[in-house]
Formats: C-alpha cells, structure tokens, sequence
C-alpha cells in the first residue's frame, strides 16, 4: 500500500512536471522574465528538458534501494514545486499583457511601436490619442475657438472626430469620437483651480459614456507645417540639462527677489523638478501635461500651455526656448500614447514645434549648442534642431531611458538605459564610445547619471543574483528565502540598491559600494541620483530609504541617514543638505555629518523632483500639484513654517 502512495506521488509529480515543461514552451515568455530562470523560448526548452530529466528521475527510482530513491526524491520534488512556480508566474505575467499592465518586450523596442500605424490600436485607445494630441493643439494655437486643425506631420487617427463646448463656468470639453461610436471626453479649465474642483469636474467629464446629442463633431483639418521661424532674442539663462548641470547641483544664480515665498497651484501632481531662468520658474504636471511659466518674484502666471501626455522631468532652456519632453508609462512606452519633445519660445510660452517620437519621453534632454539631445524609452538617441525641431541625427542604444535623463559633460554624454547598461556617446556625432552592462541589477535606466572628477556616478537596484556572498552573509536566512521565492516568482523583488563610479572614457567600474537593503518598496520610478558638492556625492536610495554621502573618487561612505521616503536627488546649499521627503517634509541635514538639523513639516509629499535653488528661493513642486519658492535663508535657517 505504502509503495503504491509513493508510485502513485511520482506519477501525479511527472505529469505536473511535463505539463509545467510544455506550458514553458509553448506560452514562451517575452517579458523580463523571473530573476534566476530564463526568459523566452530558449528558456522554455530548458524547463522542458529538466522536466524530462524529472520524470527519467522519478522513472527509475523504482529500481534503486529505498534509500538512494528517497535521496532522489527529496532533489526532484523541489524542481518539480520549482517548475510550477515558474510555470504559474508565465501565466500571471501573461493576463498582464492581456490587461494592458505590461509590454511584450522589455525594455521597449522601437519596431513594436504602434505610433506609427494607429490603426493598430483598439477604438478606445485612437480616441484617447486624439483627445491628447487635440488637446495640445487647442491650447497652443493662436485661435482656439476655431475649427480644429492640425500640421500634416502630426499624428492622429484617420477614424477619430473632435469636439469642443464650454459650460457655465467657462470650462473648455474636449470630445473625441471614432467611427464605431467609442467616444471619451478631457476637461480643460482655463484657469488654475482648487484641485477639489478639477477632480470633480474631471471625473464628470470621463465617467459620461456618451456626447450630449448638441454636439457637433468633426475631423480635424490638415494644415501644411508651420514654416521655420528665427529663433527668438535671448532674454534669461540657460537650464540646459537635467537639475542644471552634470553634477545636478539644481541651482541656477538669479538676482534678488522678492524676501516673502509664494505657492502656485498646478491642475494635477508635480513630479518633476522645476528649472529656473532668471526671472522665470518652468513647471510641468502629470496628467495633462498642464506646463506654467510663473514669475520667479511673485509666482504669478506668465504664461502656460499643455503638451499632449505628462511631464516627468524639468523643462530645460537655452535662454530662448523651453523644451519639454511628454510621455506616459505602459501605453506610451509602446506607442499607443503621445510621446515626444515640445518646444515654446521661453518669454511669451509661443508654441514653436512639438516632434512625435515612438515611445515615451518621460526625461529631460540636454542642449548644446543650437541641438537638444534626448533619449526615448525604446533607446532611441536622437538630435533635432531647436529652431524648428528637424531631426539632424538618431542613434540605437541597448535598452530603454525609461525616467532617466543623460548628462552631458564637455562632449561626452552619459545615458542609463533598462535593464542595467550605462553608454557614454560623443554628443556631436551620437558614436557610442562605451557600454557597460550590469549583470543581476535593474532598473538602471529610473536613475540619472551624474558626473564629476572624470567619474559616472550611477546606481541600480540589485536582484537576487546581483548579491555578493558577502551580502547574503549579512542578510538573514528569512529574508533569502524570500528572495529566493520572489525570484522564481511572478514578480522579482530587489534586495537593494548599489552606487557605481565608472571612469568616464573607459566606462571602467572604479569602485562599487555595499548594498544598501531594500526595506520599502515603490512602484515604478526609484530614482537614486546624485548630487556632487566639494567632492563629495550625495544620493537618495528609496529602496533602502537612504541618504547616503560618499566620496567620489573612492565610493568611501562618510555617512548614511534617513531619507523620508525620498525619490528625488537632494540639493547642496553651503554646508546643509536639503531633501525633500515623500512622507509629507523637508528635512535639512548637515553636510559633514548628515546630522538633521530639523525637519520643515508640508502637507503634500514630494516626488521625484528634488528641490531647486533660484537667487534667494528654494524652489519646490509636491504631489498635491503645488509649486512652492520658500526662502532659502528661513529654510536653512529651520524658520519656515507649515
């Protein structure tokens, strides 16, 4: 009897075996797959040959000693349990591309794009394009209560009809309808409001299923481009690149302003950092994409525009036009959103060209010269004329800058690219003179690249296999185990994050620093981007919820501290470090030690922003969509209060 349960286990184990194998080869994953099995067919073939090697196992074990049989079974039934777990994770990774959770490939890949055929996509996505693109276009044209029309190069549906009507409170609708009825509305205020107030109005617009039947649609007209125009007078500073400079000090000098701070209120959340240009702070939103140029003295509006998907990162400016990259997450990332670059002359916001690109620009590009240089998620570099936006040169590079901008030092440009590859390439020509890839690490392409001292600090977050056995040594058994599951699971978890100093023309690891252990997780962005002061690299790691200070030529830690739940880079301002926290405070540390000095309390948290320094203000935009200038002395000074 005892024999025929354990025979009877072996042949339930095989055919779960075999059917977890075939399962593997047959659904071959696309995606990044689990952390210690591989991906794809090959890996499919894999998990098909070791079922085969399971069942041969469990096949014979009825001839061997009872002893060397059980031996046997105690190695098998694990890789049995193994091979299902990783069967069951292909599935759950599956429905997720079903539901429009996930891509098929990532990082993403230039020719899965949908941007250029939209036909391709489902009526209910043409339609939010439309409302998006449309959108753009009614709030930068010089007559927006005309008939919609758009530059012939401009991507939209063939399908897709547009309408507008404004209600009692002046409030623009913007509706969109394709052939098959499929319809979706946008609300566009025309003037800043309590965020209540859009919310609400927001959430009536998109929950009504249909048109009112007044409405008139139609498509929009086809208009030659606009022709080239000369490039406005410089009239402010430049902020040429992400938070000002290669080492991402986030401060740009300014005359003096005003002694009292001020708070503006954006139409959705604030993630990005703001830029400032003399006399003018930039600021972009979420959503909608709502871009402001408020007055530096007072934060009044001067002028403000959208463009047509969010804004993740700072508007940069050569002193004549602000640039503005747009992009969202899944759907952008493989085409089936607007992303792309938009330009406006710096002092009166004129929209000058707005360029479509096929993935998502969620980062901020650098200027040189009369070029701006960016890079897509799908690892597109390209180089466009800031006069007109013509594309004059594009490069592949191996992976995706998902939320990461490159920096630019002389004319070396430094991009970290998903999964975990850092590239540098010659700005003037888009050569790639080196690639290094990180094995076991991720995420490389959410973190910014900061330079200094001939150094590229970068950091990533480290899978099970990217752990030392020096760190497993201090890391308890519980917590590999864990790993362990996660990382044949549907779902990996990372176990830290680490910083990297490569030498700026080899690309050579100079030094490495311990892992900083996971103890929170953030969905989507972690950032970990340094900011450079006397030698010294300060970094925020959210995974660890981590400030940490290190030397940059050695990557020797002077101290670690706390960081709020912080995902943007701090910012230096004589000898204090000033974080903004996502747990609703800004806390101000001394730069030697990194001892708090005090902890300013706000209601709304910060993101991925970090703050910014403008002449006397510090310069801050939060969750709640608000952008804030405190000064810098009250600031520092532990007196600015709620």
């Amino acid at each position: 009897m005892k024999q025929g349960v354990v025979r009877g286990v072996d042949l339930l184990a095989s055919a779960a075996a075999l059917a977890a194998g075939g399962f593997l080869v047959w659904r071959g994953s696309l995606t990044d797959g689990s952390d210690l099995v591989p991906s794809g067919r090959q890996g499919g073939v894999v998990a098909l040959l070791v079922a085969a090697i399971i069942v041969a196992g469990l096949w014979r074990t009825g001839r061997w000693r009872p002893s060397s049989a059980a031996m046997a079974r105690v190695v098998l039934l694990p890789l049995v349990a193994i091979l299902c777990v990783v069967a069951l994770a292909r599935r759950d990774e599956l429905h997720a591309l079903e539901r429009g959770e996930a891509i098929a490939v990532w990082p993403p890949r230039p020719e899965d794009s949908h941007a250029a055929d939209l036909g391709s996509l489902s009526s209910a996505l043409r339609v939010r394009w439309a409302l998006r693109v449309a959108m753009h276009r009614l709030t930068t044209t010089d007559d927006p209560s005309g008939p919609l029309d758009l530059p012939a190069s401009w991507p939209f549906p063939d399908d897709v009809a547009v309408a507008t009507r404004t209600d009692s409170a002046g409030v623009l609708h913007l509706w969109a309808r394709a052939d098959d009825g499929t319809s979706a509305c946008l609300r566009l205020p025309n003037r800043l409001e309590p965020a209540t107030d859009a919310d609400r109005g927001r959430e009536a617009c998109e929950s009504r299923p249909t048109p009112p039947a007044s409405l008139t649609f139609a498509a929009p007209r086809r208009i030659p481009d606009a022709p080239s125009r000369e490039l406005p007078a410089v009239t402010g500073p430049s902020w040429p690149q992400y938070r000002f400079d290669a080492e991402k000090h986030g401060i740009a000098a300014a005359g003096s302003t005003a002694t009292a701070g001020w708070r503006t209120r954006l139409d959705d959340q604030a993630r990005a950092t703001v830029s400032v240009s003399g006399d003018l702070v930039f600021a972009g939103s979420h959503g909608l994409g709502h871009v402001v140029a408020l007055d530096r003295a007072t934060g009044a509006v001067r002028w403000q525009a959208r463009v047509p998907n969010w804004v993740h990162q700072d508007p940069i400016t050569d002193g004549r036009v602000v640039l503005i990259g747009f992009g969202s997450d899944w759907g952008s990332f493989a085409g089936a959103e607007p992303s792309g670059l938009a330009a406006f002359d710096r002092a009166t916001g004129r929209h000058r060209w707005t360029a479509f690109d096929e993935s998502s620009v969620m980062t901020t590009g650098t200027i040189t010269d009369s070029v701006v240089v960016y890079v897509t998620a799908a690892g597109v570099l390209r180089k466009r004329l800031i006069r007109d936006g013509s594309l004059l040169a594009e490069a592949r590079l191996p992976g995706g800058a998902i939320m990461a901008p490159p920096a630019l030092h002389g004319d070396t440009l430094v991009v970290t690219l998903d999964r975990g590859t850092v590239c540098a390439a010659l700005v003037g020509t888009l050569t790639t003179l080196w690639c290094h890839e990180f094995p076991g690490f991720r995420l490389m392409g959410h973190a910014a690249p900061t330079i200094a001292s001939g150094r590229a600090i970068v950091s990533g977050a480290a899978l099970l296999r990217g752990e030392t056995l020096d760190d497993l040594r201090h890391t308890s058994w519980r917590r590999v185990v864990h790993l362990f599951r996660t990382a044949i699971g549907p779902s990996q978890e990372y176990a830290g994050q680490a910083v990297f100093g490569l030498d700026l023309a080899t690309g050579r690891t100079v030094w490495e620093t311990r892992r900083f252990t996971t103890t929170r997780e953030f969905k989507g962005h972690i950032s970990g981007t340094a900011t450079v002061a006397g030698g010294q690299a300060l970094i925020a790691l959210p995974l660890a919820d981590s400030l940490v200070a290190l030397d940059v030529a050695t990557g020797a830690i002077a101290w670690t501290a706390e960081a709020g739940a912080s995902r943007g880079p701090p910012v230096v301002v004589g000898d204090a470090v000033v974080l903004a926290g996502r747990e609703g405070g800004i806390r101000v540390r001394d730069l030697a030690t990194g001892a708090l000095r005090c902890t300013i309390p706000r209601d709304g948290g910060y993101d991925r922003g970090g703050p910014a320094v403008g002449g006397d203000l510090m310069l801050l935009a939060s969750l709640d969509g608000v952008v804030e200038a405190i000064p810098t002395r009250d600031l520092l000074g532990c007196a600015a209060g709620r």
